[in-house]
């Protein structure tokens, strides 16, 4: 499964998330795309990427903050959310924002190099800041 259509399927499922103000583990984010039983956090890496780059591209809440570890309860570092970032308030703006049903994964995903360039987003990298 590419990058577009991992996000294809993410992205509505964390609006519906986030619609009923709560929050999913990677493991069930890697259920919903079809992967069978521990499948690493990095095989969502290049889906996540996508919508990651699209917040911050149009200054929205990170909706991938929703995406969180099942046994620490919290978003991967880096991944989904910048160091230092208060995780609670950043849920609260993506429950109360009102989500797009789907985006233009194509245009990102021809965009990516671009804008990680921009946001200067490298994977894993817990230097990730909002500006």
């Amino acid at each position: 499964m590419n990058a577009v259509e991992q996000a294809s399927i993410i992205y509505p499922t964390l609006v519906k998330y986030s619609n009923d103000r709560s929050v999913i583990t990677y493991g069930e984010v890697n259920s919903a795309l079809g992967y069978k039983g521990n499948a690493s956090g990095h095989a969502i890496r290049a889906g996540m990427d996508l919508i990651v780059l699209y917040c911050k591209e149009y200054g929205l809440p990170q909706l991938t903050s929703l995406i969180i570890n099942k046994n620490s309860g919290e978003p991967t570092e880096g991944y989904a959310y910048g160091e230092g970032e208060n995780i609670s308030e950043e849920h609260m703006k993506c429950f109360n924002h009102k989500w797009e049903l789907t985006i233009d994964y194509t245009t990102i995903w021809d965009q990516r190099f671009e804008l990680r360039k921009k946001f200067n987003l490298t994977y894993g990298n817990s230097q990730l800041k909002r500006k």
